[in-house]
This record gives C-alpha cells, structure tokens and sequence, in this order.
C-alpha cells in the first residue's frame, strides 16, 4: 500500500533513477532546474484507487476528481509537499483509477512525474537528437512528451500545463468534483 511514508521514499528513490537516466544520455539538463508538477500514483482496480482517496484526502487542501473515460482521476493538493530530492519539492499528487481492462503495472510504485516546461519542442528536438524513445500525448487540458524509464513502465512527462491549473479550470467548469469523506 502507498502510503505517504512509502510513497516519500518510492519518489526520492524514483527521483535519483530519473536523474540517472538523463544523465547516462548526458541529459541532466532538461530535468534539473524544472519545476516537478506532479506526482502519479495509481490503484490496481477500483477498490485500491478508492483506498488512496481515504488515505491522502486528510493530507490535502483539496482533493478534486474528475470522470475520464471509463475511470476516475483525483488531484490531490498536499497539505505538506513531498521531498523529489535533486528534483525539488512537489505538492500536487495525481492518483488515478486504472483503466478498466488494463492491468496496472505500477500499481505499488510511483506511475510517473511530471515536469513542467514553457515550451516542448526543445524537449522534443533534445530527445529525437539523441535517439531516446518518446511518444507524445495530448488531450483537451494538455501536451506532453513521455519518455519511458524503467522495465516497470515508470514514466517522465513534460507537460506544457499544471496539473494545479487543470483542476481549477475543471471544478470551474462542473467537469470535476469535490471529494468529500464520508
């Protein structure tokens, strides 16, 4: 189970293996110096996800969920950020209900980060230039380039939008939520 002393540690080890990662292609420089946006986290099936809610609802300002697709999505505002170690201080945690069907590989491990850059194509060029594997994903609140990290499907994002902005537009808007524990 993720909780949040597990989790402190899983992002400073998860934290030295991204840094690892970009440095060994000499990279270092497009994620250090960036702000860490968010930290993902996921539950193995509904009950898990729902499981996370109870737990990191107490530890935040604000917890919003929003239906994407077939599942669910929070965004949690931490009362007290999480320690990324070299990659700063993070607040926002997202924790995500799998998509049903998929069966979640990262389930007790941090799904991925996300880093926050004005601009991808830089990000985009670095990467073709250097041969490293990437997709890119976008959707209605955003842009990002990913790049796969370990065997564990662990992942880093660069996204062009804070999550913290996402869900202020998305409870504006009626698409998200308030969680409220019961």
């Amino acid at each position: 189970m993720l909780t949040p002393e597990r989790l402190q540690q899983l992002l400073l080890n998860y934290s030295e293996e991204v840094k690892l990662f970009f440095y060994s292609y000499g990279l270092a420089e497009i994620v250090l110096d960036k702000p860490l946006d968010h930290v993902a986290i996921k539950g193995l099936d509904r009950s898990k996800y729902e499981e996370f809610l109870q737990i990191y609802a107490p530890l935040s300002e604000r917890l919003s969920i929003e239906p994407v697709g077939p599942r669910d999505i929070a965004i949690a505002e931490l009362k007290q950020p999480l320690d990324g170690g070299t990659l700063g201080q993070v607040s926002i945690l997202e924790i995500m209900e799998p998509k049903p069907g998929a069966i979640p590989t990262t389930h007790d491990l941090i799904d991925h980060l996300e880093i926050l850059v004005p601009n991808l194509s830089p990000i985009e060029q670095i990467l073709e230039h250097k041969e490293i594997e990437f997709k890119k994903q976008k959707n209605d609140n955003h842009t990002a380039i990913v790049v796969e990290v370990n065997e564990w499907g662990q992942e880093v994002k660069f996204t062009d939008r804070s999550l913290k902005d996402i869900a202020d537009t998305q409870l504006k808007s009626g698409a998200a939520k308030l969680f409220n524990q019961n």
